[in-house]
């Protein structure tokens, strides 16, 4: 990818907002006030029962997405681009569901929309 540092940083933001955007409307937690957040990493917040270490293997076992540990999404270097955002939104959206944990739908749409707003898909 060839850009500079002024749009590696927007295009980390941008990631950010879309994953932070998607979780809220997933009704998950995010740690960070939106002000505050970090652009590469986006901690969640789940309230018992969920159990990160299940959440996690199964996200990589049955969804290929590695999360980061300590409730994390990682949105760093090529994961900070539309299609891995989108999808491990979907994945994740996906694996709640499975594992029963109670979550709204439109995820995905709440996360492209970041990406519509600023025309960073074509």
């Amino acid at each position: 990818m060839d850009e500079g540092l002024e749009q590696a940083y927007v295009r980390h933001a941008r990631a950010g907002r879309a994953v932070r955007a998607g979780l809220r409307q997933m009704g998950v937690g995010v740690f960070a006030q939106e002000a505050m957040a970090a652009p590469i990493s986006t901690r969640l917040v789940f309230g018992p029962p969920l159990d990160w270490t299940v959440l996690s293997g199964h996200m990589l076992n049955k969804k290929g997405i590695s999360l980061a540990s300590g409730s994390r999404i990682g949105i760093m270097g090529q994961n900070a681009n539309p299609e891995p955002v989108l999808r491990t939104l979907s994945a994740l959206e996906e694996t709640l569901r499975e594992l029963g944990y109670p979550v709204m739908p439109g995820g995905v749409e709440a996360g492209g929309n970041v990406y519509d707003q600023s025309g960073a898909i074509p």
